[in-house]
């Protein structure tokens, strides 16, 4: 922690960024709360862009600024479940489309010809049920995840600094020697048969 002086030059120095002027420096800027690529190779589907992945996330972060690693975790489930509903939008654009063109030599033009690929795909094809499931589930988990995070942003962080970890992965073991009596345990025989 500063002394109160270097804080308030800090402060000082900070309200003089105005943030990037160029269109490289925002492109740059754009993708500053990416840290690898991983998260976009394991979403992003062939015909969509990595580029409008990292904007989304980007957009995210500075409008929730998550402060712990838990609050991060909720962003990114945000992030996500916004960009497959986005996709799960054009996938039923899509899909009715397909069906509208394939009725263009039966059906007259116009909102009738959109009326009955709408009732061809609900008659005889589960896409639309399926899309509207997902949509369901996708916007239920976003929600979910927001509510979350509000709740975590509404209480302070707590200072870990002096935190002593205990964690699974660096463990002592503490489980008694073969022939250490367990004192709690009345039935224990001090000289097991091993």
């Amino acid at each position: 922690m500063g002394t109160p002086r270097q804080i308030q030059s800090a402060r000082r120095n900070g309200a003089k960024s105005v943030g990037p002027v160029t269109s490289e420096g925002k492109a740059i800027s754009a993708t500053n709360a990416i840290k690898h690529g991983l998260l976009a190779e394991a979403v992003v589907i062939s015909g969509e862009s990595p580029e409008h992945l990292a904007a989304l996330s980007a957009r995210f972060h500075a409008e929730f600024h998550p402060r712990t690693q838990v609050e991060t975790h909720h962003v990114e489930t945000m992030i996500m479940c916004r960009w497959r509903l986005h996709r799960l939008w054009e996938f039923e654009s899509a899909t009715l489309n397909q069906e509208i063109d394939r009725l263009a030599a039966v059906v007259d033009a116009g909102r009738r010809r959109g009326a009955q690929a709408f009732r061809n795909l609900s008659e005889h094809s589960r896409s639309l049920d399926l899309l509207t499931r997902y949509e369901t589930n996708f916007a239920r988990a976003f929600l979910r995840a927001h509510k979350a995070l509000m709740e975590l942003k509404a209480k302070e962080v707590p200072d870990w600094s002096d935190h002593i970890e205990h964690s699974v992965l660096n463990a002592v073991d503490d489980t008694p020697a073969k022939n250490e009596i367990l004192r709690n345990e009345p039935d224990s025989d001090p000289n097991p048969v091993l």
